[in-house]
């Protein structure tokens, strides 16, 4: 409540007073404003993260394609004004919480869009394959990448490998997909290399598992 208050005030501010004021002015308010943006979107991925900690949703049989399918439409904006291309494989039924999943995906394709080579169109391709009892999913792009001394630090929290002012973000993006599939009683791991892309690998457990225990 007391953010909605600073960027409601903020933005009256600037709708009336922004004329008013010179130049150094103007540019103090536009610190207030971004600052308070960075605020609530930093606030809106803590809340996702601590609900991860509290009340968990059971796992159950989840289609895959259809928890990707909602993370592209959310996603949509972006992957159109980034012109992404975003191929997918047979996608599997796995053992996650629906809510979870789809952001799961949101976060790791919303990543790939995100980071990518000035005048490169993103191109993802989202793929799995069984590995015993789990399904391995990669999400694997053409973008910045990243030194793979990185590779796990990448999912700490608030963690960023770039400066804010060339990729918007909390640094908390990849910490929830740890949270989401640890949770799910899979692993997640990274792979990089700079100029080239990224590749992020996760596993979940197959869904007939439950079916048949």
């Amino acid at each position: 409540e007391p953010l909605r208050t600073i960027a409601s005030f903020t933005e009256l501010i600037v709708k009336r007073h922004a004329h008013s004021l010179d130049p150094q002015g103007r540019r103090y308010l536009d610190f207030v404003v971004g600052g308070a943006e960075r605020m609530k979107s930093l606030i809106d991925d803590l809340l996702v993260f601590s609900r991860l900690n509290a009340a968990q949703e059971p796992l159950v049989p989840v289609e895959s394609a259809e928890a990707l399918a909602e993370a592209l439409s959310r996603l949509h904006g972006a992957i159109a004004a980034s012109g992404a291309q975003v191929v997918t494989g047979e996608l599997p039924a796995v053992l996650g919480a629906p809510g979870e999943l789809v952001q799961l995906f949101q976060n790791l394709v919303g990543n790939a869009v995100k980071f990518r080579r000035e005048g490169v169109p993103p191109a993802v391709e989202v793929g799995a394959v069984r590995e015993d009892e789990f399904w391995h999913f990669t999400v694997r792009d053409n973008g910045i990448g990243f030194e793979p001394e990185y590779a796990e630090r990448v999912f700490g929290m608030f963690q960023r490998l770039n400066r804010r002012e060339h990729y918007e973000g909390t640094g908390m993006g990849l910490a929830i997909v740890r949270k989401i599939v640890e949770r799910a009683g899979g692993r997640v791991w990274a792979e990089g290399t700079p100029g080239v892309g990224s590749t992020f690998h996760f596993t979940l457990r197959a869904a007939e598992e439950e079916r048949g225990a």
